[in-house]
C-alpha cells in the first residue's frame, strides 16, 4: 500500500499513471477492507486528475478493478458517479472507456439495478459528439445485449440501435451493421427486425457508401430469418434484389455468399422467379470472385429444391458452366458441389443430369485446365464417404473411359493428374479386377516410356496402390 499512494501521490504524472495500474491487482491479492477501501479512494482520485493521460489510464483500468470487485452494491456505487463525470470529458478517446465500463458492469451485475443503469450509458454512447464513439459502442453493442433482459432490449436498445443505423458517420453505420448476427442471436429477434425492416435498412440498401451496402449484403439473410413469409416477399425482397444489382462487386459477393439463406428464407418458388433471374447477369460478372460466391451455394441450394426441380433450374446450367470457368478457384468449387450433389442426389440422377455433361467438357475443351476439372471432381466422389459413395460398377460404366483417356493426354500435367486420380480411385474403392488390368496396362507404359518425369513417377505411385 505505501508504493501505491507514494506514486498516485507524485508530481510527476507517469507515476500516478503507475498507481493506475497497480489498482486492479492490488484490489484482488489484499483482503483487509481497509485497504480496499483505500485502494479504490486512491483510483477514484486518480480518474479525477488533473493530467488527461492519468485520468484515460485510470478509466482504462477501471474495468479491470471492477473485473476484482465481488459486491454488485459497491461495483454500482463506484462506478455510477465516475461514469457520469465521463460522458462529460473532452477527449474522445478517454470517453471511449464509457462502452467497456459499461459492458464490464453488465457482465458483473446480476440484479435488476443494471437493467436500468446499462441502458442509460448505452444512450449516452450513441449521443456522443465523437463518431468513435459511437463506432466503438456498436461494435461491442450485442456483447452488452447478451446480459440485459430481451424486452428491455427491444423497448430501449432497438431504438438506440437504429439510431446507430442512421448516423452521419458512415463507419458507425457500417460497424452497426456487422453485428446484426449476433444482435438478434442475443435478443427476441422477430421483434427486433420488425423495426429495422419496416425503416433504416430500405434507406441504407440505397447508401452512398459502399461499404455500407457491402455491410448491408452480408447480414440482410440474418434479418430475414425473423420476418414471417408475407413481409420477406414485401419489404425483404425489393432490398435483395437492389443489392443483387448494386455497382459494388463486393456488395454482390457478399448477398451471393448468402444465397442458401435467402432461398430458406424466400422459399425455393419466389427465389427461383425473383433471385435466379438477377443472378444470371451475375454469373459473367468480370470478379471471379462473385462467382465464386454463386457456385459455393449450388449444391445446397439445390437439396432444397430438390432433384427434380434443380434439373430444370438454372442453377444447374450455372454448375456446368462453372466447370470451365477461366478461373481456377470457381472451377475447383463447381467439382466440389459436384460432389456435395452425388451425396445428396445419387448415381442415376447425376449420371443423367451432371455427368454426361462433365464427360463432354472433357471430350469438346481445348483448353486443357478445363479437362483436369471432370478429373478432380472424380478424385473427390472417389474420396467420399457419405451414403452414395461410389462403386467399382459405377466407375466402369461411368468413368473408366474418362480415365484411361486422360492418362494418353497430349498435355503432360492432365496426365500425371489422371495418375493420381487414378490411385486415390484404386485406394478408395474395391475395383473389379478387369478395370485394375486396363489400368495397370497403360501405367507400365507411361512408367516406363512417357517423355515427362512428373508423369513417369505418379504413373509409379499408382502401379504401387495397384500391386
Amino acid at each position: 500500500m505505501g508504493i501505491l499512494t507514494r506514486l498516485a501521490e507524485a508530481d510527476w504524472f507517469t507515476s500516478r499513471v503507475s498507481a493506475s495500474a497497480l489498482t486492479p491487482s492490488l484490489y484482488s491479492v489484499l483482503t483487509f477492507e481497509e485497504d480496499r477501501r483505500q485502494i479504490l479512494e486512491i483510483h477514484k482520485r486518480l480518474c479525477c486528475d488533473d493530467m488527461p493521460m492519468v485520468k484515460n489510464d485510470a478509466y482504462k483500468n477501471l474495468v479491470s478493478l471492477i473485473n476484482n470487485m465481488q459486491s454488485h452494491q459497491l461495483i454500482l456505487a463506484y462506478t455510477k458517479p465516475l461514469l457520469e463525470n465521463l460522458t462529460s470529458e473532452l477527449m474522445e478517446n478517454m470517453r471511449q472507456c464509457i462502452v467497456d465500463i459499461t459492458l464490464k458492469i453488465a457482465e458483473k451485475i446480476e440484479d435488476e439495478k443494471k437493467q436500468d443503469i446499462v441502458p442509460q450509458f448505452i444512450k449516452a454512447a450513441v449521443d456522443d459528439d465523437s463518431w468513435r464513439v459511437r463506432k466503438h459502442l456498436s461494435e461491442e453493442l450485442a456483447k452488452i445485449c447478451k446480459f440485459l433482459d430481451n424486452q428491455r432490449v427491444v423497448d430501449e436498445v432497438s431504438p438506440l440501435y437504429i439510431k446507430l443505423l442512421q448516423d452521419s458517420e458512415p463507419q458507425v453505420r457500417k460497424s452497426t451493421i456487422l453485428i446484426l448476427k449476433d444482435l438478434l442471436s442475443v435478443t427476441n429477434g422477430q421483434s427486433f427486425s420488425k423495426p429495422l425492416i419496416d425503416g433504416p435498412i430500405q434507406s441504407l440498401a440505397s447508401d452512398s457508401v459502399a461499404e455500407v451496402r457491402e455491410a448491408l449484403a452480408e447480414q440482410i439473410s440474418y434479418v430475414g430469418q425473423y420476418l414471417d413469409g408475407n413481409i420477406a416477399k414485401e419489404k425483404l425482397l425489393p432490398i435483395l434484389k437492389k443489392l443483387a444489382s448494386d455497382e459494388s462487386p463486393q456488395t454482390r459477393l457478399n448477398l451471393c455468399s448468402k444465397l442458401s439463406n435467402v432461398s430458406s428464407i424466400l422459399g425455393i418458388d419466389l427465389f427461383e422467379s425473383e433471385i435466379l433471374p438477377l443472378l444470371n447477369e451475375v454469373t459473367i460478372d468480370q470478379k471471379w470472385r462473385v462467382r465464386n460466391s454463386i457456385v459455393t451455394n449450388i449444391a445446397e441450394i439445390g437439396i432444397q429444391m430438390g432433384k427434380d426441380k434443380f434439373c430444370k433450374s438454372r442453377l444447374r446450367d450455372i454448375l456446368i458452366q462453372s466447370l470451365k470457368d477461366p478461373a481456377s478457384t470457381v472451377r475447383e468449387t463447381a467439382a466440389q458441389q459436384v460432389n456435395i450433389l452425388n451425396n445428396s442426389f445419387g448415381f442415376e440422377w447425376m449420371k443423367k443430369y451432371i455427368f454426361e455433361e462433365m464427360k463432354k467438357i472433357y471430350s469438346q475443351s481445348g483448353n486443357y485446365l478445363h479437362r483436369m476439372v471432370p478429373l478432380k471432381a472424380i478424385q473427390l466422389m472417389a474420396q467420399s464417404t457419405g451414403k452414395n459413395k461410389l462403386t467399382s460398377k459405377m466407375i466402369k460404366t461411368q468413368f473408366e473411359d474418362l480415365l484411361l483417356a486422360a492418362l494418353k493426354d497430349s498435355i503432360s500435367n492432365v496426365r500425371f493428374t489422371a495418375c493420381r486420380v487414378v490411385r486415390t480411385v484404386i485406394i478408395q474403392i474395391k475395383l473389379d479386377s478387369d478395370i485394375l488390368s486396363s489400368f495397370k496396362e497403360v501405367l507400365i507404359k507411361m512408367h516406363k516410356s512417357d517423355s515427362d518425369e512428373d508423369v513417369q513417377f505418379f504413373a509409379n505411385q499408382a502401379l504401387q496402390a495397384i500391386n
